[in-house]
């Protein structure tokens, strides 16, 4: 359990709920790279400025 202070008022978080919102936030994120870095290829290599040979 992590504890807040805040004006006097006590905030409890279980730890497991913390990992599980940073989870969703990373897959979110992670995401949305894997998507950018596609979309970056594949409009480089249409252009032939990326070349797909080994």
């Amino acid at each position: 359990m992590v504890q807040t202070e805040n004006s006097g008022l006590t905030i409890v978080y279980p730890v497991d709920r913390i990992k599980e919102v940073v989870l969703l936030d990373w897959n979110r994120h992670r995401e949305g790279v894997i998507n950018t870095f596609g979309t970056y290829i594949a409009e480089n290599t249409e252009k032939g400025q990326i070349s797909n040979s080994n």
